[in-house]
């Protein structure tokens, strides 16, 4: 691992090289071109190191793999593109799962797995699914640091980021009163709110709060949102109560210590109230926060019902 820090280290040295990237990306384009022919051809995608060293990666789509004690089984999908910075090649290898050849690969190829039932061949849902707070339990909607949709105040893509948000509150709150049949409260709190924010978020049904009222209305039996607020949220809701779902940026366990955002850190208090007390599901699609329209690892905990 010494080598390659130094490799790291030298700034004369790229870590990710265009070339390699493209060479990949054409192996991968002629493989779904040639998906839909049948062959027994075991086909290979070839990756190059920063060493040169080369990995041959077999293409494993189709490929099932059983577990006949839970009746499940995985079928591999596509291959997909791994990219690993040099902080995730240490970890992984100082954690013992990833071995010390691949460390000097920055590009890898992966596969998912579709999990699912060997009799019905439907995906098996995860538990989180299986273990949620009755639906009939979420009485609210509470939206924090959403930003004004007014445009001009913050550039067009923070007023882009703010409607997205605004728009999910107001589909979760719609969707909740079709399942329930009953009228969900739905409160919007931000010290950038407009008098046109109140006006346009009123029509939804979506009640534009003075400061700190919606942050009272934490309980229970609400659904918090919040996307890369600048107070410590997550340390207020530990405080006031235990959502039945939290949509937030996402918290790292065993993160504490490491880096976190400085106005809304991963305390040790967050951390042991999310992994004592909620299960978590990602976003699909939404890993790479630069390109996803909330600006964040946004993710989904759930309350688990207590036992």
């Amino acid at each position: 691992m010494e080598l390659l820090k130094k490799w790291y280290d030298d700034s004369q040295k790229p870590f990710f090289k265009k070339k390699d990237l493209e060479k990949i990306s054409n192996q991968l384009n002629r493989l779904y071109n040639t998906q839909r022919r049948n062959t027994t051809q075991k086909q290979l995608i070839s990756v190059r190191g920063l060493s040169k060293s080369t990995i041959l990666y077999e293409v494993r789509t189709g490929q099932v793999i059983t577990e006949e004690e839970h009746k499940q089984e995985w079928e591999m999908q596509q291959p997909k593109l791994r990219y690993l910075c040099y902080d995730q090649i240490t970890s992984l290898v100082e954690d013992g799962d990833m071995a010390l050849v691949e460390a000097f690969f920055p590009l890898q190829i992966d596969h998912l797995a579709l999990k699912r039932a060997i009799d019905t061949k439907l995906p098996v849902l995860p538990d989180y699914v299986q273990n949620t707070v009755p639906v009939d339990e979420f009485l609210q909607v509470i939206g924090s640091a959403s930003g004004s949709m007014e445009f001009g105040l913050g550039g067009s893509q923070i007023t882009m980021r703010s409607a997205i948000q605004h728009s999910l509150m107001i589909s979760l709150k719609e969707s909740l009163e079709e399942k329930t049949n009953q009228n969900i409260n739905c409160y919007s709190q931000d010290p950038r709110d407009t008098a046109i924010d109140n006006r346009d978020l009123g029509q939804y049904g979506c009640e534009v709060s003075e400061d700190p009222q919606a942050l009272l209305q934490i309980d229970n039996d609400c659904i918090l949102f919040s996307c890369c607020p600048s107070l410590p949220l997550k340390e207020i809701t530990v405080d006031f109560g235990r959502p039945a779902m939290l949509i937030w940026d996402r918290v790292n366990m065993g993160a504490y210590g490491e880096w976190s955002p400085r106005s809304n850190p991963n305390s040790h208090r967050v951390l042991n109230m999310i992994e004592n007390e909620y299960d978590c599901h990602e976003f699909w699609d939404l890993h790479k926060k630069e390109a996803a329209p909330f600006g964040s690892h946004l993710t989904i905990y759930i309350r688990r019902q207590a036992e």
